[in-house]
């Protein structure tokens, strides 16, 4: 099987957007709904500064959007999927963690 190496750039370079527990965090505070960088940065106990520095690592990747209202930036999940990609990811951490506690159960009886 041939690989296109662009190809596999581009897919590493998204996830790895996707790879700061920040950015997780903002991700799951904007699937309820479009927040400011101040409601943001609150929420997940970081300077206005990194909040933005991590929206727009997001933005970038088309992860997030941006609306203006007046003086206000507003920022949502642009992209659907990319929730269905962090539940997908939530759930083979948990079916990983289930067959890892399996495991530790049966060398418990072996001891």
């Amino acid at each position: 099987m041939q690989t296109d190496e662009g190809s596999c750039e581009h897919v590493a370079e998204f996830l790895a957007a996707l790879s700061h527990q920040n950015r997780v965090k903002l991700i799951a505070l904007l699937r309820e709904g479009p927040k400011t960088v101040v409601e943001l940065s609150e929420a997940i106990g970081l300077s206005q500064s990194a909040t933005s520095q991590h929206l727009q690592i997001l933005r970038g990747y088309g992860i997030v959007g941006v609306t203006r209202v007046g003086n206000q930036s507003y920022y949502s999940i642009a992209d659907q999927r990319v929730l269905q990609l962090c539940k997908l990811a939530q759930q083979i951490i948990s079916d990983r963690i289930r067959e890892l506690s399996e495991k530790i159960d049966v060398i418990k009886f072996v001891s």
